[in-house]
C-alpha cells in the first residue's frame, strides 16, 4: 500500500509533499487579478502570461475575442499563436471562471480570452505569490487549489 497522500498532491523535488483540496469552480477561489500589468507573454509547449507578480498558464486549445474577430488557438501549434501576441502590453480587467471551470480573461482593450476545461488535460493554471496554485482539473466543474 502507498504512503502517498490522495490526490491532488505535489512533490517538490526535495521530496516534501503539498496536499490540496478538490473544489467545484467558485470564482472565490479565484484571485483578484483585475487591473494588473501583462508583464509579459512566455509560449513554450505551454502559453504563459505573467500578470504581475501572478502567472496564467494554459495548456488546451482556447478562444481569442478581439473587436475585429475570433481565433481558436492551441499552445501545441506554436504558429498559430500570433493574435495572442498583440495582448502584450496590455491591462487584465478581470479574471473569471464559470460553474464549467472555464477561465475568461478580459483585458483593457475589449479582448477576452476563454479557456474552457480539458475533458482529458488540465486547461489552465494560476500561480500566485507563495504558495497559491489553482488547477483546473480534466473534465467539468472542478479546480485544485493550493494555497
Amino acid at each position: 500500500m502507498s504512503t502517498d497522500p490522495r490526490p491532488p498532491y505535489i512533490r517538490d523535488g526535495a521530496g516534501n509533499v503539498t496536499e490540496g483540496a478538490v473544489r467545484h469552480a467558485d470564482n472565490r477561489l479565484l484571485p483578484d487579478l483585475g487591473g494588473h500589468d501583462i508583464t509579459f507573454i512566455r509560449i513554450d509547449h505551454q502559453t504563459r502570461l505573467q500578470v504581475d507578480e501572478w502567472e496564467i498558464v494554459i495548456e488546451s486549445p482556447f478562444v481569442l475575442r478581439k473587436p475585429d474577430g475570433e481565433f481558436r488557438l492551441d499552445p501545441a501549434e506554436r504558429s498559430g499563436l500570433g493574435p495572442l501576441l498583440d495582448c502584450y502590453p496590455g491591462t487584465l480587467t478581470l479574471a473569471t471562471m464559470d460553474a464549467d471551470a472555464a477561465l475568461h480573461l478580459e483585458l483593457a482593450d475589449g479582448t477576452l480570452l476563454v479557456v474552457p476545461p480539458d475533458e482529458n488535460y488540465e486547461a489552465w493554471q494560476v500561480y500566485g505569490p507563495g504558495t497559491f496554485l489553482l488547477v483546473c482539473l480534466p473534465g467539468r466543474g472542478q479546480v485544485a487549489v493550493w494555497t
